[in-house]
């Protein structure tokens, strides 16, 4: 584990015996923490065969019993093989042998790697609702009406506490072509005591569809929103509210030579009407000249 550049560093090294080592690092349970709120971590990690990082939260003292009874929240793991995709997950269940999860993966637009960007990835607990987001956008929610019938939601009354690791051998040992040290590089871990603001919208959309929506989630009473939306597109109703309408139609687009969409960003600066902290949320929507399948469209 290092400190490096204002950053934590966990390195998976290859020892000369032959032997892998890596680390866990787990935060305190801390009282101050409330149960529900907003967990995320901003970083980047090696996609090597063989590696397998993860930053996921553990409950602080097994109320309902032995995992997977009181739980287990997975914010972010990645299996090595998949350098584009990671997946979220809640576990729950009365026993080893009933043992359930919801499970979601996530691929990144236009195969960008995780290894190379930083990313943040976040997860926000409410009464009965676990919402999971990738820089600032959701992409699943688990309600507890979803659960098997007969086990117990744990995720409301319990705190939990943040794991940080990048273990070694999963699904396969790594091959000859990973490079060690390999490193797992963390900006930051933060808790808030309520969600934050998201944007909320169609991500995948035709270029001359007339009206998109977007809208942020979860705003406050009497917060401020300033919009922005790609050149060539209008606004059509909604630019001092949380919810916009969007004409598309106007937006030049020019298809490249590896993939038939271009990537357009819609944004909104939300003021926060209590603090007056300002923050930046996007979402980037991809624009498609040509009819493709409907299946693609959010």
């Amino acid at each position: 584990i290092q400190i490096d550049n204002g950053t934590l560093r966990i390195i998976a090294r290859k020892e000369w015996d032959g032997r892998y080592t890596s680390a866990r690092l787990e935060s305190r349970p801390d009282p101050a923490i409330n149960v529900n709120g907003r967990f995320e971590a901003r970083m980047k990690f090696p996609t090597d065969d063989g590696l397998w990082p993860a930053f996921w939260m553990l409950p602080d003292n097994n109320t309902y019993g032995r995992w997977p009874a009181s739980g287990e929240i997975d914010i972010m793991e990645n299996i090595g093989n998949r350098p584009s995709t990671y997946s979220s997950c809640v576990h729950y269940g009365n026993s080893l042998s009933e043992h359930y999860h919801v499970e979601r993966r996530l691929h990144l637009p236009h195969d960008q790697l995780f290894a190379t960007e930083f990313n943040t990835f976040a997860m926000e607990r409410e009464i009965d609702l676990i919402r999971f987001m990738l820089n600032d956008v959701v992409f699943m929610e688990v309600h507890q009406d979803q659960i098997h019938q007969d086990t117990i939601w744990p995720f409301n009354s319990q705190a939990f506490h943040f794991v940080l690791n990048m273990a070694i051998g999963w699904p396969d040992l790594p091959n000859n072509a990973v490079q060690f040290p390999a490193v797992m590089e963390v900006d930051y871990v933060r808790v808030y005591d309520r969600p934050l603001p998201s944007i909320v919208g169609a991500r995948v959309v035709r270029w001359n569809r007339y009206l998109c929506i977007y809208k942020v989630f979860r705003g406050h009473e009497g917060d401020q929103y300033i919009w922005s939306v790609p050149d060539g597109a209008r606004i059509l109703y909604g630019q001092d509210s949380s919810r916009i309408v969007v004409d598309m139609h106007g937006v030049p687009v020019v298809a490249n030579h590896t993939f038939d969409f271009q990537t357009v960003q819609i944004s909104c600066v939300v003021i926060n009407s209590v603090c007056d902290i300002k923050k930046v949320i996007r979402v980037d929507v991809d624009l498609w000249p040509e009819p493709v399948s409907r299946a693609l469209f959010v």
